[in-house]
């Protein structure tokens, strides 16, 4: 076993359609709007290896609780889920968890000693297991999540390892004793004790998306690689203080400088570096921060053209939860140059999202006029920065109307044959509404005539034809025809 280097401290459609459409889609999205913030997505939290407590700060520093949670021993690294924060208790080999309240707190939840020993130093969380580096025993150990299957010796080998961080993946430790980075499976297998060398005596480690993140304890560096393994930067941060826990959220990483007991941090590019971004109490070791992400799948949406005054098909932005935090949809806001172009449709971002959730939420284009339209999407969340979708789109020319096609005529009554009526009545019909009609009587010429008439007629032989003319103007090219003989008679 490597001996500890001081100054560490002992082990620890059409318009008004369109318009009733959007007060429909409108009120529908008021049923999550007033959805508010519940987790500890802005809290940044910390212990001290001689202390008894987790205490926290607000990453803004508006609000800071020194002993938050009390009734510990010698705590030392820290973790979050979405539902409780845990700590491994060094002096007592167990880890400790509360509820994000500080509430229903369990000193010693996980009694984590195992053949070859216990002191856990750091402590990570996923959505199946809690996770453990057994310092003493040189292994890595997890349980479930109700504090069953305790497997203290879960991965053996490892070289007094200090820190612990997992992904989807894999399980990555910091191998003190070995100045290396180890990783694993999710099932315990493909284990690779050096998966990364050259670290100096490595402590606190964390992983995001992109990146495997550790505390160089003494070179006062934070170190960085890609989730390959590739890429090594031993010296990405320097300016840090023996640094010892480490700690990402969506937009810093932040470490535990037990060298000047504060908190550093710097953006994920290395940039803007504050080696005392807030202070603490003496002895700090774990460091852990909660947040939350709304990750849309696309920057923007293009809708093409559509008819103005017609509404367009309807698209979906996603929004990913990568944070530890669940994540809250106060509501969505159309803005920018022409956000009434466009409407909003409930989706399912009306309860919290979990890590590793999603929520969708729908956008249609409706033109109003002819032309081309922008406008935005932002998702009100608690996250640093609420996304913004980009939303595009052209109005198009409405196509002229279709004409109808030509009428179809009938005869629906008079007289067909033989008959002695010098003045017989006919009535006329068509397949379509709104039509007139043309008659014409033997050798007469068509004249326009009503839907019933009477004629005055000489005893013998007659042909009616009769077109009925649409409300287009379109005539029927084929006249309905009735053939009738007047006899002499009486009366005639």
């Amino acid at each position: 076993m490597n001996a500890r280097p001081a100054p560490r401290r002992p082990l620890t459609r059409g318009a008004a359609s369109l318009r009733r459409l959007a007060l429909a889609l409108s009120l529908s999205l008021l049923a999550f709007a007033a959805f508010g913030a519940t987790g500890a997505n802005a809290y940044l939290y910390w212990t001290g290896t001689q202390g008894t407590s987790v205490n926290r700060t607000t990453t803004s520093g508006v609000e800071e609780t020194r002993e938050w949670v009390e009734g510990i021993e010698f705590p030392h690294g820290v973790a979050l889920d979405a539902s409780h924060i845990y700590w491994a208790n060094f002096g007592t080999s167990s880890i400790g968890r509360a509820n994000l309240a500080g509430k229903e707190v369990e000193p010693k939840w996980i009694e984590v000693r195992g053949i070859l020993g216990g002191n856990p130093e750091g402590v990570a969380v996923d959505v199946g297991h809690v996770y453990w580096a057994n310092f003493d025993a040189s292994s890595i150990g997890r349980a479930n999540l109700k504090g069953g299957e305790v497997e203290p010796e879960w991965i053996p080998g490892a070289n007094n390892p200090t820190g612990v961080a997992v992904d989807a993946g894999h399980v990555y430790w910091t191998s003190f004793g070995a100045n290396s980075i180890g990783r694993a499976d999710l099932a315990g297998g493909d284990v690779k004790q050096e998966w990364i060398t050259g670290a100096k005596l490595p402590e606190g480690i964390a992983v995001n998306a992109g990146h495997v993140y550790w505390a160089n304890y003494t070179t006062s560096s934070i170190g960085r690689a890609n989730l390959a393994g590739g890429e090594v930067e031993q010296g990405w941060i320097t300016g840090a203080k023996y640094p010892r826990g480490l700690a990402i959220d969506a937009g810093h990483v932040y470490w535990a400088n037990h060298g000047t007991d504060s908190i550093g941090r710097a953006t994920l590019t290395g940039g803007e570096i504050e080696p005392e971004f807030r202070k603490a109490p003496p002895d700090i070791w774990g460091v852990a921060v909660g947040y939350q992400t709304a990750d849309p799948s696309t920057a923007s949406l293009s809708f093409g053209s559509v008819v103005s005054g017609s509404l367009g098909a309807p698209q979906s932005v996603t929004f990913t939860n990568h944070g530890n935090q669940n994540l809250i949809v106060n509501g969505f806001a159309l803005g920018g140059a022409d956000p009434a172009q466009f409407l909003l449709e409930a989706g399912s971002c009306g309860a919290p999202v979990p890590p590793g959730g999603s929520c969708s939420v729908g956008v249609r284009f409706a033109p109003q006029a002819v032309g081309t339209f922008s406008a935005t999407l932002t998702a009100r969340t608690e996250t640093e920065t609420d996304p913004v979708v980009s939303l595009g789109g052209s109005g198009g020319t409405p196509p002229p109307p279709q004409p109808l096609p030509a009428p179809k005529t009938s005869v629906k009554s008079g007289p067909a044959g033989r008959s002695s009526n010098r003045r017989p009545r006919f009535a006329f019909g068509s397949n379509q509404k709104g039509v007139t009609f043309l008659c014409r009587l033997d050798k007469q010429k068509f004249h326009p005539c009503k839907a019933k008439v009477t004629l005055t007629v000489k005893p013998g032989h007659h042909v009616l034809r009769v077109k009925a003319v649409g409300p287009t103007g379109v005539v029927d090219p084929t006249a309905a025809k009735r053939s009738f003989v007047v006899v002499a008679g009486k009366g005639s």
